[in-house]
């Protein structure tokens, strides 16, 4: 089995991705007005019986090789609202690419 190398991003850190923290989460929820981000998308984050729908997805990949990765950033900027947005799946699971904690990756543009 080959050996797994770790990555490092440009503040040596071993590049890793963390879950968004709850105060982040809150952040999202509430500037999302429990909409979609994705434009012309009216789709609710919630539904009626208060679950959510939804996925948290990057704009910046939080690991090397993903859509958009920035090396400059730390692993707590991956997990900060600026490079964090809501949608709404099925609708765009197509387009993304699942995270370890249940979270997406963005590939839009």
């Amino acid at each position: 089995m080959a050996k797994k190398t770790n990555k490092i991003n440009a503040h040596g850190e071993i590049v890793k991705r963390l879950a968004p923290t709850s105060d982040t989460l809150r952040t999202l929820f509430l500037h999302s007005g429990n909409l979609c981000a994705f434009p012309d998308c009216s789709r609710l984050m919630m539904n009626a019986a208060g679950i959510f729908v939804g996925q948290v997805c990057h704009i910046e990949a939080a690991d090397v090789g993903g859509e958009r990765f920035n090396e400059n950033n730390t692993n707590e900027d991956n997990r900060k609202p600026a490079n964090l947005i809501v949608n709404r799946r099925p609708k765009f699971t197509p387009y993304l690419e699942c995270a370890p904690w249940g979270g997406q990756i963005g590939k839009w543009n």
